[in-house]
């Protein structure tokens, strides 16, 4: 109402943008991505208005690859990869020269760092797996320079152990085992010191759950099945508690339902089956559960479908 009031103003207009791009990121936490689509595409539309008006404004800089990024971000989900890749390039050329003209600025240095962390996860769905190593890796230098100017920092620190999960993840997918290895370990330590430090935080919670589930996977791809299992029910023993804490958070269901799918899986591999199975059927319970809510859910429909298969298979055995 106040833009049809004043339809030059900056203020108003930016206002709008804001406020459309916050609708946007609540759809898209909803699930609702084509609306987000619409909200996100309309916000930057009119950041990049404004960006023509006065192109050595760093805000407008900032909001359109703010803009960009979260395009970028909605459109990997959709599996739309190539589109979200020109997203990501054109976010990180615009925070880049923002970076280029404030060095010390933390916001920007972030920014940049984590775009480059974004490239590579999607270049590594791509499939691009040296292109997507060498963002990591970029992605890390700039944390751990950052790092190095403030070593206090939870954030940087927090940022240094993702970029080595994501690197982890990476050489594991390349078969060089030894080295995601080292990777996956140095996070676990990083996020450990830091839940030692917070020991109720729940993000730090889940990110040493998280770490250790890919521990967990790289143990069992290199065949040493008994470590394996330990850090699997490790990483299930938190993610069970968290999900205690808030029953009805589907983001900690779904993690505990990984976790017993992996240690189902462990299971069978040992031969250890009536476990296994048991394993399996509380995955049942709780995929009825996210299906009841997201019927037509691909990843939850397949994900089922593997899952009932598996169990029949140890029920008629």
């Amino acid at each position: 109402a106040l833009l049809k009031t004043d339809p030059e103003s900056s203020v108003y207009q930016l206002y709008v943008a804001n406020s459309l791009n916050n609708i946007g990121t609540v759809l898209y936490d909803m699930g609702r991505l084509e609306e987000a689509k619409d909200k996100y595409k309309r916000a930057l539309d009119m950041r990049e208005a404004l960006f023509q008006t006065d192109p050595e404004n760093s805000v407008f800089q900032l909001d359109v690859a703010n803009s960009l990024n979260n395009i970028g971000l909605l459109l990997n989900d959709m599996g739309r990869l190539e589109e979200a890749k020109n997203k990501y390039e054109r976010a990180l050329d615009m925070r880049e020269a923002l970076f280029q003209t404030d060095p010390e600025n933390s916001v920007y240095q972030s920014d940049v760092a984590a775009t480059l962390n974004n490239i590579g996860i999607l270049l590594n769905d791509m499939g691009r797996l040296e292109e997507a190593k060498n963002k990591y890796e970029r992605a890390l230098d700039l944390y751990e320079a950052f790092l190095q100017t403030d070593p206090e920092s939870s954030v940087y620190q927090s940022d240094i152990a993702m970029t080595l999960n994501n690197i982890g993840k990476l050489l594991n997918d390349m078969g060089r085992l030894e080295e995601a290895k080292d990777k996956y370990e140095r996070a676990l330590d990083l996020y450990e010191a830091l839940l030692k430090t917070d020991p109720e935080n729940s993000v730090y919670q889940s990110a040493v759950a998280m770490t250790l589930n890919n521990i967990g996977k790289l143990l069992n791809d290199m065949g040493r099945l008994e470590e394996a299992k330990d850090k699997y029910e490790r990483a299930l023993d938190m993610r069970e508690a968290l999900l205690q804490t808030d029953p009805e958070n589907s983001v900690y269901q779904s993690a505990v339902a990984i976790a017993l799918t992996n240690i189902g899986i462990l299971l069978n591999d040992m031969g250890r089956l009536e476990e296994a199975k048991n394993k399996y059927e509380k995955v049942l319970k709780f995929q009825k559960f996210f299906l009841k809510d997201n019927p037509t859910n691909e990843n939850y429909l397949e994900w089922n479908q593997v899952t009932i298969e598996k169990f029949e298979i140890l029920k008629n055995k």
